[in-house]
C-alpha cells in the first residue's frame, strides 16, 4: 500500500554531480516534474578532489544545462575544483530544482505507475517514498578508490586521492602508483611542491589515451629532466612500516624495494552497480547495458548518464566529464517525447 505522504513526480534523478544537475536542469526547463536525489552534498565527488585541482576540460564541455559561467570565471582556461563546485552548487540551488540532498536510496522497485524509491536521510531511521515513471542514474563511476590489495596498504604513509591536500604535504620523497590521468597530475603537483617522485605503473607504458595530452607532454619532460623517475612493468607487492614500497618488476626476477615519505595509490576508482542490478539492469563487463541512442537500460524507464555508463575505471575506460556532456540533452528529450505521447 502506498502511503499518503509519498512524493509523486515524473522523474527522479539519482546523483547531483555534473551529469545529474545537467539532465535535471533540462527536465525542469521543459516543465517535467522531477526531483534530484543526492546522498551527500551537491557535487560531493568533486568536493572530495584535492584542493586546487584544475579542470582541464573546456568550459563549454563542463557547463551544465547550458548555464554560462559567471563573468569572473568566463574564459578561464582552467577552473579550480573550488570554482567548479561553486558553479554547480549555484546551478542546482538557484534554478528552482527540487533537490533532496543527504538522502540515500535504500531500495528501488517496480510500482503501479513506474517505480517506487525508498530514500532515507543521513542518520534517520524512517524513509521517504518517491513514486515516478522514470529514473535517471547519474551516480558517476568514482564510488571508492581502487586498492592494491597488498600487505601494508593501510599504513599511515599510504594515501589515496580523495581528501588529499597537496599544499599541506611537506616536500620529500613520493611514490605514485598508477598510470592514468590522476596519477600523472598528482606526480606533477608533487614535483611542483618540491618533492622527488617515482611513478610506478604495472604496464610498460602509461595509458596515454586516458591522460590529457599537455599533461602527458609535461610529465615526459619531467622524466627527461630526471625530476620524475618512471618504473614501468612494475607491480607493488606490499608496503613496510618504515616507508618501504616493495616492488616486483616483470622484467627482472629479483624483487626490489624503495623508501619514501608518502605513497599515493592513484589507480582509479571502483564502480558500484549494486542498485542498478537490484532493479533489474543488466551489467556486463562492469558496465550497465544500454541503448546508445537513448541511454536507456534494458529496464524501460531507467536511464544512465555521465561517466557511470563506462562502469569500472579499468583498461577500457575513456569517459570523463567533458565527453559525456551531451547525455542530459539526449535523456531529457527522450523523456519529454514519451510524456507528450501519453497526453
Amino acid at each position: 500500500m502506498i502511503p499518503s505522504a509519498a512524493i509523486r513526480t515524473s522523474v527522479v534523478v539519482i546523483g547531483a554531480g555534473p551529469a545529474g544537475i545537467d539532465v535535471s536542469l533540462r527536465l525542469h526547463r521543459a516543465g517535467i516534474p522531477m526531483m534530484l536525489l543526492e546522498r551527500g552534498d551537491i557535487a560531493a565527488t568533486i568536493r572530495d578532489w584535492p584542493p586546487g585541482t584544475k579542470m582541464f576540460s573546456p568550459q563549454e564541455r563542463v557547463a551544465v544545462g547550458d548555464l554560462p559561467f559567471p563573468p569572473e570565471l568566463a574564459g578561464r582556461e582552467h577552473l579550480t575544483r573550488e570554482e567548479y563546485v561553486q558553479y554547480l552548487d549555484d546551478a542546482a540551488r538557484n534554478s528552482g530544482l527540487h533537490v533532496l540532498a543527504h538522502h540515500e536510496v535504500v531500495s528501488v522497485r517496480p510500482g503501479e505507475a513506474g517505480f517506487e524509491i525508498d530514500a532515507r536521510a543521513c542518520g534517520a531511521t524512517d524513509t521517504k517514498q518517491l513514486l515516478c515513471s522514470h529514473i535517471v542514474f547519474a551516480t558517476g563511476c568514482m564510488h571508492a578508490p581502487l586498492t592494491l590489495g597488498v600487505p601494508g596498504e593501510t599504513l599511515p604513509f599510504v594515501r589515496s586521492l580523495p581528501g588529499l591536500n597537496f599544499d599541506a604535504i611537506t616536500p620529500g620523497s613520493v611514490c605514485v602508483i598508477g598510470g592514468r590521468h590522476s596519477a600523472v597530475e598528482a606526480s606533477l603537483r608533487f614535483v611542483e611542491g618540491g618533492s622527488t617522485v617515482i611513478l610506478v605503473y604495472r604496464r610498460k607504458h602509461l595509458f596515454q589515451m586516458a591522460i590529457k595530452s599537455w599533461l602527458y607532454d609535461e610529465l615526459m619532460q619531467k622524466i627527461q629532466e630526471g625530476r620524475v623517475r618512471f618504473l614501468g612493468s612494475t607491480e607493488v607487492t606490499g608496503f613496510g612500516a618504515d616507508g618501504q614500497v616493495y616492488l616486483q618488476s616483470k622484467l627482472e626476477d629479483a624483487p626490489t624495494e624503495l623508501r619514501c615519505d608518502l605513497a599515493l595509490v592513484a589507480c582509479g576508482f571502483t564502480y558500484d552497480s549494486g542498485l542498478l542490478r537490484k532493479v533489474g539492469v543488466a551489467v556486463t563487463d562492469l558496465k550497465p547495458c544500454l541503448d546508445a541512442s537513448t541511454l536507456e537500460c534494458n529496464v524501460r524507464g531507467i536511464f544512465v548518464v555521465g561517466t557511470a555508463i563506462a562502469g569500472q575505471q579499468q583498461s577500457g575506460y575513456t569517459h570523463d566529464i567533458d565527453n559525456v556532456s551531451g547525455h542530459g540533452t539526449v535523456v531529457a528529450d527522450e523523456i519529454l517525447r514519451r510524456l507528450q505521447s501519453r497526453q
